[in-house]
């Protein structure tokens, strides 16, 4: 499964991730904070796309390869792993996203939780990431 979900304005992003930070569903064993997403992508783009991925991990980043997630440079991300997984998987599945966005060095702002009714090889990652505007980007730049 793949879904996009498009923010339309700044008030839109923030009410989603101050909701998004009152769940306390699943157990967390990362967490960002409100402040640490609102300050990586707030200011970065007029929208902001939602993307979230739910199936094998494994399929992942070729699913993901239907949408241009090259060379994005503020991002969160949320990755729900199954109970089992360890640190080094989700430190694995971090490190392919990082080399698959070609910019290895730029990390997400990460939550991560994980979830006992995903099997083994499932994940769910919810990215947000701002949309690329390259005439919004260069007219802020002159701005500045």
């Amino acid at each position: 499964m793949l879904l996009l979900e498009i923010f339309e304005s700044e008030r839109e992003l923030s009410e989603y991730f101050a909701a998004d930070d009152r769940r306390k569903a699943k157990n967390t064993i990362v967490a960002a904070t409100y402040d640490e997403i609102m300050s990586r992508l707030s200011g970065k783009g007029e929208e902001w796309y939602r993307i979230v991925y739910r199936g094998k991990s494994g399929d992942m980043v070729k699913h993901l390869s239907v949408l241009k997630i090259d060379n994005w440079q503020d991002y969160f991300m949320h990755i729900n792993m199954p109970a089992k997984w360890t640190i080094d998987d989700l430190s694995n599945l971090v490190k392919e996203v990082c080399k698959y966005n070609n910019r290895p060095d730029v990390e997400p702002v990460l939550r991560c939780t994980s979830e006992a009714s995903l099997q083994d090889d499932e994940v769910e990652v919810t990215f947000v990431v701002p949309k690329f505007d390259f005439g919004w980007t260069i007219g802020r730049g002159f701005s500045k």
